[in-house]
């Protein structure tokens, strides 16, 4: 390998590529950031575009994904020697540098992205952010010791525990951990990382049951009126309880029962909305918000599953389902590049979306058929219903990027960008299946 080498292949990979028009915003933070310290072989920007485009082709093995930037170059050696790649993995001092430049990314996003949770009734402007937890495989290189073995790592693997901004559809954020630890400590080490969503005043946290601890969301919302949204457990103890009026609006279809009441798990007291599905399924929603009606309660703590799907394109599509390198620094700095990666492709998409004026119009009519069928399915005799529950208003967005778009980019990436190339490409893709 040498330096000589990588700026033929950074060369190649950035004249005038779709690549570089992927990531055209990365590029413009990276050119005002200052570094700390030089990386003359391995640079930054190079590091953010191998990393990039690791996640994109979905490579499973450092081999694998060597020998793709061999055949690139058509060389008869790699242009990147895999000990300077784990070098860059394991590096604190580039984690540092992923931290210092996610937030700018993410201000690029919200100019970019639309709101997919405008004039939803109540909410104005506030911050939603959605938590939930998925293990990651160790790299064969991770010498596990669980607690049976006399250690302290997880037996499921790394947890990975990413912050979902639900107005964007994008993670933002991301805590990892290789100790046994459970999610609700994970996510209490990190209320003092000023670049986390716990400065963000008067936010709402959308979380899973495994994150409910009464006392702890208590102290944040004392502390910075940052409240919680999540689901009953059933082995909480209620010690009383005062029935709310439901207002007979739109959304607060399906509600039937809106109380105030007093855990014993809390001093404070706290909100139980049950909701009914049009199937008949019934939910139960715990939170400390008083203001939003009990139907916006239900509804935003579906829109929760937008990160589930974030975690189907992770897995399945990015090679995030197993880890690059065998230290917690190598895990964040791969976590952070599949965030940042998830970040440039929503950007991207979006851009291209909104200058033909469509949606994700193949994905959407995937997701119109399935309310469909819930709504015929849930139709009850003798009623000639035809209009869709309100809440099906908001998604107009889908949750996950669609596989056809990721192909596109992965056959694509290397070629000229222009509007022809999208259009022939692109927006079939966008539009229907061929």
């Amino acid at each position: 390998m040498s330096r000589v080498e990588l700026n033929e292949l950074e060369r190649m990979l950035t004249n005038n590529t779709v690549l570089s028009e992927l990531i055209k915003p990365l590029s413009n933070i990276l050119s005002s950031t200052r570094y700390t310290k030089n990386y003359p072989i391995l640079t930054m920007p190079l590091f953010f575009m191998f990393g990039f485009l690791r996640h994109l082709k979905g490579t499973k093995t450092s081999n694998e994904y060597l020998q793709e930037l061999q055949h690139i170059t058509e060389h008869k050696n790699y242009p990147l020697a895999r000990s300077t790649w784990s070098d860059a993995l394991h590096s604190s001092d580039r984690f540092e540098v992923l931290q210092d430049i996610l937030p700018a990314l993410v201000e690029s996003a919200k100019l970019n992205l639309p709101d997919r949770l405008s004039g939803v009734p109540g909410l104005a402007s506030r911050s939603v952010y959605a938590f939930d937890g998925t293990y990651q495989i160790e790299s064969c290189h991770f010498k596990k010791k669980t607690k049976k073995d006399g250690g302290s790592h997880s037996p499921k693997g790394h947890c990975l525990l990413p912050c979902f901004d639900v107005r964007l559809g994008i993670p933002i954020n991301a805590y990892i951990e290789i100790s046994s630890k459970h999610e609700i400590s994970i996510l209490k080490s990190q209320v003092l990382d000023r670049r986390g969503i716990f400065y963000d005043t008067g936010a709402l946290v959308i979380a899973d049951r495994g994150l409910v601890d009464c006392p702890f969301w208590d102290s944040v919302k004392s502390s910075r009126e940052i409240e919680v949204i999540t689901r009953y457990k059933i082995n909480m103890v209620i010690e009383e309880s005062e029935k709310n009026k439901i207002r007979p609006l739109l959304q607060n279809e399906g509600i039937i029962a809106d109380e105030t009441v007093k855990l014993k798990a809390s001093n404070k007291v706290w909100r139980l909305v049950t909701y009914r599905t049009p199937e008949g399924q019934e939910y139960r929603y715990l939170t400390n918000n008083f203001d939003l009606e009990p139907g916006v309660v239900a509804f935003l703590y579906l829109r929760r599953w937008d990160e589930e799907k974030c975690f189907d394109t992770w897995k399945n599509d990015f090679s995030q389902l197993k880890a690059w390198g065998n230290s917690k620094t190598a895990l964040r700095n791969q976590t952070f590049l599949a965030v940042i990666t998830s970040i440039l492709v929503a950007i991207f998409v979006n851009k291209h979306m909104s200058d033909w004026g469509i949606f994700d119009e193949k994905s959407l009519k995937k997701q119109e058929n399935r309310f469909n069928d819930k709504l015929l399915n849930s139709r009850q005799p003798g009623s000639d219903r035809t209009t869709v529950p309100w809440h099906f208003l908001f998604y107009k967005n889908t949750s996950k990027i669609s596989k056809q778009v990721l192909r596109f980019l992965k056959s694509c990436f290397m070629k000229k960008p222009s509007e022809q190339l999208y259009e022939s490409q692109l927006k079939p893709k966008l539009l229907k299946y061929f």
